[in-house]
């Protein structure tokens, strides 16, 4: 499988690899990002190099211009929507907690009601995206003067963050079928952040890690929070079984983190959600 080149911002501390070459300008400059990632670049790299593979030397051979205030302060606004989208989920270094307990949703609904808030939200941004992306083509189609050629349009499967269900699930599907799997890929993130509540790797009353290193103990985790709102397993094993058989099993301790992260008295509607 083949996709379009994209080029990312890569923060202190990461190695780069054959597979994903990097280049590092004397000057650091937002427009160049802004440039590399537009629907220009795009198109001039496929005279340079017609191929899947894309060198830094043909990198270096495409000519920069039109870089503009308003491409720098289009640039930054997409990273920190790119930052934000990927922090959302427990892959990033820099993950704090799941979205249905930050600090800006409401915790006074049912769950369900929270995620309509959230998908919400991410549609909000999904579109922004793609608006900021569009005016970024469209500033460096006229500075090239391709207007008669390019179109500034970016498709939606092309707004690559990961709430975007059509970038994330590929195109063919209809929107129903999209925000079904949208809906069970965030629920079972909801269940893993629970999980990780549940071994001490992650607090109701901490943002980010708590315990993530080889030998950590229950002890570790109280010299960190020494009055959790939420115990983790005492013994760091949790039967998985059909039902809820044992006080400490998955059901069980599943249940008790669920009352406790969100209103009781919604517990029983929430499981049904869920």
């Amino acid at each position: 499988m083949s996709s379009k080149p994209s080029f990312r911002l890569h923060d202190a501390g990461v190695i780069p690899g054959d597979a994903s070459p990097c280049f590092f300008p004397s000057k650091p400059n937002a427009g160049i990002l802004a440039f590399l990632n537009s629907k220009v670049a795009l198109n001039l790299l496929s005279f340079i190099a017609p191929t899947l593979n894309f060198k830094t030397s043909d990198i270096d051979k495409l000519p920069v211009k039109g870089i503009s205030t308003n491409s720098l302060e289009l640039v930054n606004e997409l990273i920190e929507y790119a930052r934000f989208d990927w922090n959302s989920y427990e892959t990033s270094w820099d993950f704090l907690t799941s979205p249905f307990l930050n600090e800006s949703i409401q915790r006074n609904v049912t769950i369900q009601v929270q995620y309509d808030i959230i998908r919400e939200g991410w549609r909000h941004a999904v579109n922004n995206v793609k608006n900021l992306e569009e005016i970024n083509n469209d500033l460096f189609i006229n500075a090239f003067g391709l207007s008669d050629d390019i179109s500034k349009d970016v498709s939606l499967s092309d707004v690559t963050l990961l709430c975007n269900p059509v970038y994330r699930y590929g195109d063919g599907k209809s929107e129903a079928e999209l925000e079904g799997l949208l809906l069970v890929d965030t629920i079972l993130d909801l269940i893993s952040f629970a999980l990780g509540c549940i071994f001490g790797r992650y607090s109701l009353d901490h943002q980010g890690l708590v315990l993530a290193s080889q030998g950590d103990t229950l002890q570790d985790f109280m010299n960190q929070i020494p009055s959790p709102s939420f115990f983790p397993d005492e013994d760091n094993v949790l039967p998985v079984l059909e039902g809820e058989y044992f006080i400490d099993d998955i059901v069980g301790r599943f249940r008790t983190w669920l009352k406790i992260a969100f209103r009781e008295e919604d517990s029983e509607e929430n499981l049904r959600f869920l």
